[in-house]
């Protein structure tokens, strides 16, 4: 029954991680995969010839798989912050950029960083 519990928190860690990136979807879109698979061998070893089992079979299951891959997905189209030094825009990393503008891209609005930069540089003035 534990598996019930880890199996999305492990899908939905991974779509944390990987936000807005195509990992992030394909796990959360393949993640139907396994729980189609359990009911499929379920189906086969446990209810052979049972015809009538086989829609009372796939419901909550597939309610089960349909809300792993729904909260994936929202959680995979959830928008990743910048670190503190990187730029909001293409995520260029800005340590030791002291002129407030990104090189990559050219967006001005990170603010300069005071105290970044060897101490030799501002000092030598």
């Amino acid at each position: 029954m534990i598996v019930f519990v880890f199996y999305p928190c492990v899908i939905w860690l991974v779509a944390f991680s990987y936000r807005r990136r195509w990992v992030s979807f394909a796990v959360s879109l393949a993640s139907v995969g396994p729980v189609a698979l359990v009911v499929l061998l379920a189906q086969h070893f446990l209810a052979r010839g049972a015809q009538g089992l086989f829609p009372t079979v796939w419901v909550a299951p597939g309610l089960y798989a349909l809300v792993v891959c729904a909260v994936g997905l929202l959680i995979s189209i959830q928008p990743r912050r910048a670190r503190e030094d990187e730029c909001r825009v293409c995520r260029y990393d800005l340590t030791g950029n002291r002129s407030g503008v990104c090189p990559e891209c050219g967006d001005a609005s990170v603010p300069p960083r005071e105290g970044s930069g060897s101490d030799r540089t501002r000092n030598a003035a």
